[in-house]
């Protein structure tokens, strides 16, 4: 699908992503090349004039020509960013565009340079120039640090946050940069929102008024997305706490793809989530040597007890599950974990 290709080790740390094009392109230029030799020795201005025809037409129509309707679990380190690619359209939402801190000495600094290294190039791989929408679960730097640079890379034209998320230190920090054209919709607890002909669908928790801490994390939007007969599921960082009050909103007793709380973190991913909902997949948004050891064995042990499969973006890197009609469904990784 694509590769992370290290340059010469005196530019270390710095990569490469290389994005793939849907195949119908190949064959329609193929196609394109036959007509053109086809004509060239009789009819030679014909050929011209519909080779430079076809590629323009290849260039303005490339968006819709792509069958597939994608989920795509981008790799932002420690953090989270999840892409949803409707079939035929060039519409695109975002679920969170991961971050980092300057330093951990300045909580509320955000790396501004950090989306240059993942996220603004994994969309712009993807032909991404513009997005429908983008859902800021919580105001966690790890899922909103990049939002002001994707600003300034792509146009977006709705944003959908959390009241909780409004009120945040961080976000007032931020909400002066966000350009006007772009509409805002806020959640307030307690209620859910349905967008995208209703294959997206966001969940917005009350927070229980005995909480004591971690209030950033219980404030997590969920997010679900149905794709042909397939639901899929994002729970951000939403602690096991509020697991119940989902459960309780949410309609769908089973689901088949589970992106599981807080990056593997063992205050998330309860048993009672697992029995309920019986993913047939896990998914995992989690950095490489990461400071806080996410995913916890603990985690893991839960779903190895189920025999239930995962694939984690520190192992394998972007994770992409894509309907192909006629053909069904396929799970592809940036990196090969076999080698």
């Amino acid at each position: 699908m694509w590769e992370f290709l290290p340059l010469h080790s005196a530019i270390e740390n710095v990569t490469i992503l290389l994005g793939s094009g849907n195949f119908f392109l190949p064959i329609f230029l193929f196609c394109l090349a036959i007509m053109w030799f086809y004509f060239l020795k009789s009819k030679p201005k014909l050929a011209w004039q519909l080779l430079i025809f076809g590629y323009l037409i290849g260039i303005l129509f490339y968006p819709y020509l792509d069958p597939r309707e994608r989920i795509i679990v981008l790799d932002v380190g420690q953090g989270d960013a999840l892409l949803y690619k409707k079939a035929f359209s060039k519409e695109a939402w975002l679920v969170d565009t991961g971050g980092k801190m300057a330093s951990f000495q300045e909580n509320n600094r955000i790396d501004t340079q950090f989306a240059f290294k993942n996220l603004i190039p994994s969309l712009k791989a993807q032909g991404i120039s513009s997005l429908e929408g983008v859902i800021i679960t919580h105001p966690d730097i790890d899922h909103l640090g990049n939002l002001l640079i994707l600003f300034q890379e792509l146009n977006v034209k709705n944003l959908y946050y959390s009241k909780f998320t409004k009120e945040s230190e961080v976000w007032q920090t931020m909400a002066n940069e966000i350009p006007n054209q772009t509409q805002h919709h806020i959640l307030n607890p307690g209620t859910k929102m349905r967008l995208g002909d209703n294959r997206i669908e966001i969940f917005s928790l009350d927070i229980p008024v005995n909480l004591k801490d971690d209030h950033s994390n219980a404030s997590s939007l969920i997010t679900s997305f149905l794709i042909n007969d397939k639901k899929f599921l994002n729970m951000a960082d939403l602690p096991v706490e509020l697991e119940k009050s989902f459960l309780q909103l949410f309609a769908s007793k089973k689901i088949n793809v589970l992106k599981i709380g807080h990056h593997g973190s063992k205050t998330s991913t309860s048993e009672a989530l697992l029995d309920q909902l019986q993913p047939e997949l896990a998914l995992i948004s989690s950095g490489k040597k990461n400071l806080y050891n996410h995913p916890h064995i603990e985690t893991i042990e839960k779903l190895e007890k189920r025999g239930l499969n995962y694939l984690d973006t520190q192992d394998v890197g972007a994770i992409e599950i894509s309907y192909l009609p006629f053909y069904g469904w396929s799970i592809r990784t940036a990196i090969d974990k076999n080698h």
